[in-house]
């Protein structure tokens, strides 16, 4: 599969409402919208942000808001007002274990609450969206991580319960948002192990870097195990794989650095086929996240070289994000006040 068009913003951030995608800019602190229709992008504004770029992670629509959660510690939870073109902030409590890399994961929209999944921070984040009330929950994670890297991979979200990938720790765990309390769905889980999680059929279905490894296959209810190898994985042995996505009963693997999609069949947990994806003739490729949309998944690039994917039942195509020439200094006179 060969992909051509020019590459545009790359965006970590990001949040489908009405037709529109609301995005942060990987390389500025802009703010963005997308018309999927006509495919338009317009500036609307920037963050008053500590860092003039990677300062935005995820993004949730919430009324008449787009909240964007931070890249990094050192930034504020961003509001974005759709109808007034304002932004508000709202501070963090600070993270007692040093974040080397990012400090959350994902975030889910649960009635009226925002809870904030940890990949390197301390604990899991409860926002009442209505009141900005920031609450810590913990999770346990002094029990077992360390200091120096991230602690949980991943997460998903299935029946108001979060289920959380381990990475440096051992523990499968499941946050219940009904009750705010979590359980150790499984231990002793090999560490740096799994990128990506998934329930299916009341399994926890953990998904390796490496495909070599099999797919981990855990009964959310009784914590029995047990791994499914995946044949003819000759071609995709070595490769990392470290974004996942799921259309209906297939699960496409992004690696981090290749151009080989491994697709699998969940039914008969068997590799169905591979893509291959080049960019004007590079193979060397990397995705390493996905962000859900009305209008398919959408896979984020590792590097600014790598297009923005989107994936949906009728396949992947290249979403770029391409603004008008003159875009910067758009953003530039918006952080000046000028406009």
């Amino acid at each position: 599969m060969e992909l051509c068009e020019k590459i545009g913003l790359k965006s970590c951030a990001m949040t489908e409402r009405e037709d529109y995608l609301y995005c942060s800019d990987f390389q500025s602190n802009g703010l963005f919208r997308y018309n999927f229709k006509d495919r338009r992008i317009d500036v609307l504004g920037t963050f008053d942000t500590r860092f003039m770029w990677n300062s935005y992670w995820q993004a949730v629509s919430y009324s008449k808001e787009i909240w964007f959660i931070p890249f990094k510690q050192e930034e504020r939870i961003a509001i974005y007002n759709i109808e007034n073109n304002l932004i508000e902030y709202v501070e963090l409590p600070k993270s007692t274990r040093a974040c080397m890399y990012r400090p959350f994961n994902d975030c889910y929209l649960v009635g009226e609450n925002l809870y904030i999944t940890p990949m390197c921070y301390d604990c899991m984040l409860k926002i009442e969206l209505s009141t900005r009330k920031v609450s810590r929950i913990d999770i346990g994670i002094k029990e077992y991580a360390g200091q120096n890297s991230g602690i949980l991979y991943g997460s998903c979200i299935d029946n108001g319960k979060i289920y959380l990938c381990p990475w440096s720790s051992t523990k499968i765990l499941c946050f219940d948002t009904h009750t705010d309390l979590v359980k150790t769905i499984s231990a002793d889980i090999d560490v740096k192990m799994y990128a990506g999680i998934i329930i299916h059929n009341n399994s926890a279905l953990l998904f390796p870097v490496k495909l070599e490894r099999g797919i981990l296959d855990v009964d959310i209810n009784t914590g029995e195990r047990k791994v499914h190898n995946i044949s003819n994985i000759q071609d995709v042995k070595d490769i990392r794989y470290t974004a996942l996505a799921r259309i209906k009963g297939k699960i496409y693997l992004f690696p981090e650095e290749a151009n080989n999609v491994a697709i699998v069949d969940i039914v008969d947990m068997s590799l169905d086929k591979l893509l291959k994806i080049e960019y004007n003739g590079e193979k060397n490729l990397g995705w390493f996240s996905t962000r859900h949309t009305g209008y398919g998944e959408i896979v984020i690039p590792s590097d600014i070289s790598t297009p923005m994917l989107l994936l949906n039942e009728e396949g992947i195509q290249q979403l770029s994000l391409r603004p008008e020439k003159d875009y910067f200094m758009k953003v530039l006179r918006s952080q000046m006040g000028l406009d």
